[in-house]
């Protein structure tokens, strides 16, 4: 389609503060202000993103709307209200950056699914949660006529688990951000700042289950006293629902002078917190894309993480990957790049390495080139999905 286009993103979640998910819709609108002045957009978020900076491009118009945030009068107002609303803008495409219901569409649809943790690890959202999810994610592709999804990890998922056409679906790897990138300040400040200690091993994202933080303590425990005196845990994330969990495990190995939990951290500090890191634990059970490891490699910090697929998938052979459920491995592994230089520096060298490949203007021209696809389909036939 030659015509200048009318492109819909609903980039609405619970969050209030910058999110994975969050950080994906976030610089893929940067990219696509930079590299697309054709096509008109309209970006729809939530009062509450206080994260959400409207960009100053002239063809990128953002409509701040106010949704009930519960998740399941969010969720009735997303499937009823919502369509109703945009209607007057005349899309030409919308872009759901996360599952949501979807009843009724008056243009082709695309949606981004980062993951099925909703399926296949429950845990993370607990019993009523997921299950309200799953159908979330259900309806959701019933409508949808293309599906995103950020690693080819999640997308052998959606075709096991769910009936979806594989040709209606594509994957756009993600980036690396360009404002976590460290400048010319060696960033000394942060440890008066938020009194860290020297020398620390690094969690950075949500304290919630399936993310494994209790372990990253109990491997800690079982390290050799000298290194015990040398390092601490530093944990930069909001608390989620794994909070109390890690706290009984501080308790249990006697590590409350060790642990220091920062809450979110602003991106401009958060740099430094990678940078200043000894080495970046991530034991998680399930991602869709694995983004904090991707971050931690790109500030040159050796990376110690699950030996999941999707972490297989991003970090290759430039990280340090274990068995999430064997603490002891994790032991080992901290162990061994605490005290081993040549393996660190291999690391550090062969991420520096890895991270080229990975790009978020890459991610946003492959999903413009989706959204062109999609405009071109003109009339669509009712369902285009293998779901109907």
């Amino acid at each position: 389609m030659k015509n200048r286009l009318n492109i819909g993103i609903n980039m609405i979640t619970s969050n209030e503060t910058l999110r994975g998910t969050d950080r994906y819709t976030t610089e893929i609108l940067y990219q696509l202000a930079t590299m697309d002045k054709t096509n008109q957009y309209f970006i729809f978020y939530a009062h509450w993103q206080r994260f959400v900076k409207p960009l100053t491009a002239s063809n990128f118009q953002f409509i701040q709307m106010s949704p009930p945030k519960g998740i399941l009068l969010k969720a009735f107002w997303q499937a009823l209200i919502f369509p109703k609303v945009v209607k007057k803008y005349k899309l030409h495409v919308l872009h759901y950056t996360n599952p949501i219901p979807i009843l009724k569409r008056h243009c082709p649809i695309v949606v981004t699914i980062h993951d099925l943790a909703e399926f296949i690890q429950p845990a993370k959202y607990g019993t009523l949660k997921s299950y309200a999810k799953r159908l979330f994610v259900l309806l959701c592709i019933k409508k949808a006529n293309f599906i995103i999804t950020v690693s080819d990890t999640t997308r052998k998922a959606i075709l096991d688990l769910l009936d979806f056409s594989p040709e209606s679906i594509d994957v756009t790897l993600e980036g690396i951000s360009g404002n976590l990138s460290v400048d010319t300040n060696d960033g000394e400040y942060i440890f008066e700042k938020y009194h860290l200690p020297r020398h620390y091993l690094l969690y950075v994202g949500v304290i919630e289950k399936t993310k494994q933080v209790e372990s990253i303590i109990r491997a800690f425990s079982l390290l050799d006293n000298s290194l015990q005196r040398n390092y601490a845990i530093v944990i930069a994330g909001n608390k989620g629902n794994a909070y109390e969990d890690v706290k009984v495990a501080i308790h249990d190995c006697k590590l409350e002078e060790k642990v220091f939990f920062l809450g979110y951290v602003q991106d401009d500090d958060l740099k430094y917190i990678y940078k200043k890191a000894r080495v970046f634990v991530f034991p998680s059970l399930i991602e869709g894309f694995g983004l904090p490891v991707l971050e931690a490699m790109g500030h040159g910090i050796p990376v110690i993480a699950s030996d999941i697929p999707v972490i297989s998938e991003v970090a290759g052979d430039a990280a340090v990957l274990v068995n999430p459920h064997d603490v002891t491995a994790l032991r080992d592994a901290i162990n061994k790049v605490l005290l081993d230089e040549e393996l660190r520096n291999s690391l550090i060298i062969k991420s520096l390495e890895r991270i080229k490949d990975f790009s978020w203007e890459n991610t946003a021209r492959k999903t413009l080139e989706i959204y062109r696809k999609l405009a071109d389909t003109g009339n669509l036939s009712p369902d285009m999905s293998g779901t109907q």
